[in-house]
């Protein structure tokens, strides 16, 4: 599927260039978190304002990117969550549970 492909609901073009751009976008966020060193993750958030106001010009477009933005991480999230089933053996209910288990001690 080239081109436009199908929208969304928030008119945000679905087609493969838009997710791998999003996807790299995520990727993007995560290198600068994980350079952070896990401590001070203000580069991080540089790059989220970053992708936030390119080319915004108001609230919407600052809106719309954030979609995206979003939609990259979830992809990303995604294919991480898929990657650690493949290697750990364990489902993704259980790495999700684990997951939460480490939020909630």
């Amino acid at each position: 599927m080239g081109g436009e492909g199908r929208r969304l609901p928030c008119g945000m073009p679905q087609d493969r260039e838009a997710v791998n751009t999003n996807l790299l976008k995520a990727i993007a966020v995560m290198t600068a978190w994980n350079e952070s060193d896990r401590g001070d993750t203000s580069f991080a958030g540089e790059v989220v304002t970053r992708y936030l106001t390119d080319g915004a010009v108001n609230e919407r477009d600052v809106a719309r990117n954030a979609v995206r933005l979003i939609a990259g991480l979830g992809s990303l999230c995604g294919r991480l969550l898929i990657a650690l089933e493949d290697s750990s053996g364990q489902t993704n209910e259980e790495i999700l549970q684990h997951a939460a288990r480490q939020v909630c001690a």
